[in-house]
């Protein structure tokens, strides 16, 4: 027969070193706590078990700290910010309803990527257990890594002689379309340009969807109905679809435009915008210039691809083509359908325009 009683207790960091009474047996034993614990210890007392043919076990106590749960959130910063250090807005969702939580973060001087900042009490607290208070049980801390990106894009302008090609042809192409486009449309941007740091502050108090909402006033199409997912099985890093109301008579109306991004690009702010930016020139192309309405585009092959790279324009002449280029090299993707020298002249021919205008 097993003499031993085997006991858990649950305590807070706070009552470590301190003198705890435990009730066992209709006694009262006395005991002090070890000024430091890990995650857990077990306490032995000596005749405090079962008694069995003059034979007594031991109570053994099972003492398990509650720290709570740590929460591990990123934190997007200039190279600037992270060298003077800086204070920055983070938000974060609580909650069964996801409520948004917003705290100051202090960034020291001199940090670097991945450094670590951690406030205290702003985690989780551990899943209930039986034996925990219930009540008052500590929270962990929030543990926000920085995540450092330069403060400004500086393209990579070769000589007209070292292109292929194919790439001078390309670069015709961008100045034609550019006129075109600027004929229909006239300037598409008359605000400043947003910046990455802007971008960034928004993704960091909101989230993937507030840079989402900003896009949406700042490309000026608040007027159309638009709603956005994030979903994992996309073919493609995003894509757009009209919602279209079919009457009894057969009439076809626009109600709207839905945008899906795929889940793994939603926590960062770069891609997020190279994304989204470029799917909502999609819009701005298929009711502003083509004025398809609600029709679909039916576009294939050799014009479909003039219509992906008619849309990557539009997000350069919207001064939005930064992103593109931040994503192209961090990541060595494109979003759109240029590769990223050509990405790289666009963006050297539309600044140089802008210039001289």
């Amino acid at each position: 027969m097993q003499l031993d009683i085997n006991k858990t207790v649950w305590i807070s960091e706070n009552q470590l070193g301190t003198v705890r009474v435990l009730r066992h047996c209709g006694k009262k034993i006395q005991y002090r706590l070890p000024p430091q614990i890990e995650n857990s210890i077990t306490l032995r007392f000596k005749g405090r078990g079962k008694t069995e043919n003059n034979e007594t076990g031991d109570l053994m106590l099972k003492v398990q700290v509650d720290r709570g749960q740590d929460r591990h959130e990123t934190l997007w910063i200039s190279e600037t910010d992270a060298r003077t250090g800086c204070q920055k807005e983070l938000g974060y969702l609580v909650g069964f309803w996801n409520d948004v939580r917003r705290v100051q973060v202090k960034v020291p001087i001199l940090s670097s990527e991945g450094s670590v900042v951690r406030l205290r009490n702003r985690g989780y607290k551990t899943k209930f257990r039986w034996g925990m208070p219930i009540f008052n049980r500590p929270c962990g801390d929030l543990i926000v890594k920085l995540r450092i990106f330069p403060d400004t894009v500086k393209a990579y302008y070769r000589d007209v002689n070292m292109l292929k090609t194919e790439d001078l042809a390309l670069e015709g192409w961008v100045y034609r379309q550019k006129d075109e486009i600027l004929k229909n449309l006239g300037n598409p941007v008359s605000r400043p340009p947003v910046n990455a740091s802007e971008m960034a502050d928004i993704f960091n108090s909101g989230g993937w969807r507030a840079n989402a909402k900003f896009l949406v006033n700042y490309l000026g199409v608040r007027h159309f109905s638009i709603k956005f997912n994030a979903v994992e099985n996309l073919a493609f890093p995003g894509q757009y679809q009209k919602r279209i109301q079919v009457s009894s008579f057969g009439s076809k109306s626009l109600t709207g435009f839905l945008i899906r991004i795929r889940s793994e690009f939603i926590n960062d702010p770069f891609m997020v915008t190279a994304i989204l930016a470029h799917e909502i020139c999609h819009i701005i192309e298929d009711q502003s210039l083509s004025r398809r309405g609600a029709e679909f585009s039916k576009e294939a092959g050799q014009e479909l691809l003039e219509l992906e790279r008619r849309v990557d324009l539009l997000m350069f002449l919207h001064q939005l083509g930064e992103f593109q280029l931040r994503v192209a090299r961090q990541s060595r993707k494109t979003f759109g359908y240029f590769n990223q020298e050509i990405f790289e002249r666009m963006y050297v021919i539309l600044q140089r325009n802008k210039k001289t205008r």
